[in-house]
């Protein structure tokens, strides 16, 4: 797991931040849908980051 230490800043920002991320796929999936990359890569990013945010919500 990321530690408050590793990223340099104070662990409420590091818990705001994280928060953030973990709250706003469908945002992304929203902008990854609308892009202008072709349906393979929007694809493979999109598995990328969900694969991502399972890591990041690992405790």
């Amino acid at each position: 797991m990321f530690s408050v230490a590793q990223a340099g800043i104070s662990e409420t920002t590091f818990n705001h931040l994280l928060a953030t991320l973990l709250s706003r796929s469908e945002t992304v999936e929203k902008m990854v849908a609308t892009s202008f990359l072709n349906e393979a890569t929007k694809r493979n990013y999109w598995q990328a980051y969900q694969g991502r945010l399972k890591q990041l919500g690992k405790e």
